[in-house]
């Protein structure tokens, strides 16, 4: 979109337009945090406009304000109608954002409105605050400067100097510039950082931030006069990604504008740090890079197309690996800290299996053999790492929480010592996928090995970790069982058969979902941090696509309507927080957080469409568990390697009618479509498998590039097996 559409709809207050675009969403009731973002640059503030600290866990972790990559330069910010009397914020009145921008909406009097519309430049250290008034109102913006870098620094730099010139101001300090320039108004500031702009009516102002005084003032230059173009060129950039790639659309309109935000909210997390390119784990608290968020993520990353953000992310984490191989949990933006001087760095040992479970799932939609091939020395290395966590050689890897080296879950972290059974799930998958790996690097040898070892393992595993029930840890020869919803790996990860998976799916169900989501275990007060009890939104999709892969349909669509839920009523609609209350459904934590929102695709796609791909064949399959309620579903844009497709799903009297199009490409494309019987048999002939214990039906097809192909998958109903 363009600017100038964008200030109109706004200034027209035409909610019921904004509403209707599909990645737009508008509110009145201002309550909650908002965000713009390039790769660069953030800029947090409250749905009224105003920037205000936070109370939480030090404003170098909560990173509200103007940030770009690892410093701050804006604290807090506050605007007044003229003369300095009224507070802008108190008279917010709606509040909406779209494709890499967002605006907040003041009602002063009746029909007399402000706009201010924010955008961040995609690949600039440049913010961009847009005012507008319907009656040519004047309004004073206060701006706080304050440079400090990010935790675990939090160091504060004093300005050392300020000039004013020509409608800009300058501030420096040890770290960098702080600049500011106004296009239609007046600007001043003190020795102390106070920026005070007197805005006329469409008034531009340009933050800046930049290492070098001259630097900061072409960028300042550039902003002022360039402003429409970097305006378009970071709507266009996210409206590609997310308009286009992958699109799902299916019966219910309000879960396909949750399924674009989900994938604007992980194109959002890209970032261009100091230490490298990755994804970020959500904001404002957790703004860099984490190994095992990313590995959580990357079905649904690479599923909508976005297979090169996934790249940079596991080039960065595995530059700051330990030399005995141990992939790095977390790492800060700061160059000197990193991972190897941070506390947490190294913390979770799932960071390992996860980076290779995301290397090889990247090979396999992409059949990029070459990146394989650059990294096979890390993938040895890693499982060399992994194998020597087995301290009693009996193949399963133990944590040592007195040594920093923990499985998934924090919060029982000290109590969890031994064998757990999510961290060995993930061992024997990353066991499998080295296997394919180093085939793949020519290393047949290594590859045959690996795939001896994980399948003895996956054969012992079954024995020692179920007994009725799923164990949740080994240690010394005693077994602890816990109903935790990190048991959801298993299934999630199709570790275990159909009659067990389908057991644990339903133990988890009936002992964990709440009206809000899966819980972190039963509520052991009191409700502080990441309590026990607390309900996951990460949790609550792992369990739904398990509950699609082992047949129970209907327990994984409901889990799904509970994240739609969430996302429809979230203080920044459409987002799902980090973490929720148990008993009030409060958001907890960031509210931006990928780990949540990708569930949303993760569901779709891989549980419910059930999509399997090998590009170097090139193969897509479709194990799909259609919901009772969807008459139909259709993709458009799945991309697997340089193949794109598009793919129709419809329920008819006849049966379920398909429409398959090989969009473009290089090679003729192996299409598989499987629909589960769900207590249904064949009328006629067709391609026949069973899945963990269910039974599937569909057709083959060989697809030239252009090709289309259409069939019905007749099914005659016997009963209802879910």
């Amino acid at each position: 979109m363009k600017l100038s559409e964008v200030m109109e709809a706004l200034a027209r207050r035409d909610c019921r337009k904004l509403k209707e675009i599909p990645f737009i969403w508008f509110k009145e009731n201002v309550k909650g945090l908002s965000v713009v973002k390039g790769w660069r640059a953030h800029f947090i503030t409250k749905q009224n406009g105003d920037v205000e600290q936070i109370r939480g866990e030090g404003e170098g972790r909560d990173r509200i304000g103007f940030w770009v990559e690892d410093l701050r330069c804006i604290r807090t910010l506050r605007t007044y109608l003229q003369p300095r009397s009224l507070p802008l914020g108190e008279r917010a009145s709606g509040y909406a954002y779209g494709l890499g921008w967002k605006a907040h909406l003041y009602s002063v009097a009746p029909d007399v409105e402000i706009v201010r519309l924010d955008f961040v430049s995609l690949d600039k250290p440049l913010l961009f605050m847009n005012y507008y008034s319907s009656e040519n109102l004047e309004v004073t913006v206060e701006i706080e400067v304050k440079v400090i870098d990010m935790w675990p620094h939090s160091t504060l730099y004093r300005i050392e100097g300020v000039s004013c010139n020509e409608g800009q101001v300058l501030l420096r300090t040890r770290r960098g510039v702080v600049g500011f320039s106004v296009k239609q108004g007046e600007i001043e500031c003190s020795g102390e950082g106070e920026v005070r702009v007197l805005a006329e009516n469409s008034s531009l102002i340009v933050a800046c931030l930049a290492r070098e005084e001259s630097l900061c003032k072409r960028l300042l230059d550039h902003a002022i006069r360039r402003y429409e173009e970097e305006f378009e060129h970071v709507t266009k950039y996210y409206e590609d990604l997310v308009l286009k790639g992958t699109v799902v659309r299916t019966p219910d309109d309000e879960l396909n504008k949750v399924f674009l935000t989900s994938k604007y909210v992980l194109a959002m997390l890209y970032s261009h740090t100091p230490v490298g390119r990755g994804i970020f784990a959500g904001m404002p608290r957790f703004s860099w890079f984490f190994t095992g968020d990313v590995g959580l993520m990357a079905s649904a990353y690479l599923a909508v197309c976005f297979k090169n953000m996934v790249r940079e992310h596991l080039k960065t984490m595995v530059k700051y690996a330990k030399d005995d191989g141990q992939i790095p949990h977390e790492v800060v933006l700061i160059p000197s800290i990193n991972a190897r001087k941070l506390a947490t760095g190294y913390w979770h040992i799932d960071a390992t299996p996860l980076w290779i479970l995301t290397l090889h799932k990247l090979y396999k939609w992409t059949g990029d053999e070459s990146f394989v091939k650059e990294f096979s020395e890390r993938v040895d290395k890693a499982i060399s790492f992994l194998r020597g966590l087995d301290l009693n050689h009996d193949g399963f890897i133990e944590t040592q929480p007195e040594k920093g080296l923990i499985a998934m879950d924090e919060v029982l972290a000290e109590e969890r010592k031994g064998a757990c059974v999510e961290l060995n799930a993930l061992y024997i998958k990353a066991l499998e996928s080295a296997s394919e790996l180093m085939h793949v690097t020519g290393f047949d040898d290594k590859a045959i090995e690996l795939k001896e070892e994980a399948h003895v393992l996956r054969e012992k595993f079954t024995k020692e970790f179920w007994d009725d029930f799923c164990i949740d840890v080994i240690l010394n020869g005693e077994k602890v069982r816990r109903v935790m919803p990190y048991l959801a790996m298993l299934t999630y990860l199709e570790i275990i058969d159909g009659e067990r998976g389908r057991a644990l799916v339903r133990k988890l169900f009936d002992e964990l979902v709440t009206p809000y989501g899966v819980s972190l275990g039963k509520f052991s007060g009191p409700k502080e941090g990441y309590y026990l009890g607390s309900v996951w939104p990460l949790y609550t999709g792992l369990l739904a696509v398990s509950a699609f892969k082992y047949g129970l349909h209907r327990l994984g669509f409901k889990l799904l309507n509970i994240l739609r839920s969430l996302a429809i009523k979230a203080s920044d609609p459409g987002k799902i927080s980090e973490y929720y209350e148990h008993d009030t459904g409060c958001e907890r934590g960031q509210f931006v957080q990928g780990f949540s929102s990708s569930q949303i695709i993760d569901i779709i796609l891989t549980g419910i469409l059930g999509v399997d791909v090998d590009a170097a064949k090139p193969r897509i399959t479709f194990n799909i568990r259609m919901p009772e309620k969807w008459a139909w579903i259709e993709v458009k844009g799945l991309r697997i390697g340089h193949e794109v497709l598009d793919v129709k799903l419809k329920r008819t009297e006849e049966g379920y009618r398909y429409e398959v199009f090989h969009a473009s490409g290089k090679k003729n494309l192996l299409v598989e479509i499987f629909l589960a019987s769900n207590g249904y048999v064949p009328l006629g002939r067709y391609e026949e498998k069973i899945i963990h214990g269910c039974r599937m039906y569909g057709a083959k097809l060989y697809l030239a590039v252009n090709e289309r192909a259409v069939g019905v998958i007749r099914l005659r109903p016997v009963g209802d097996t879910t």
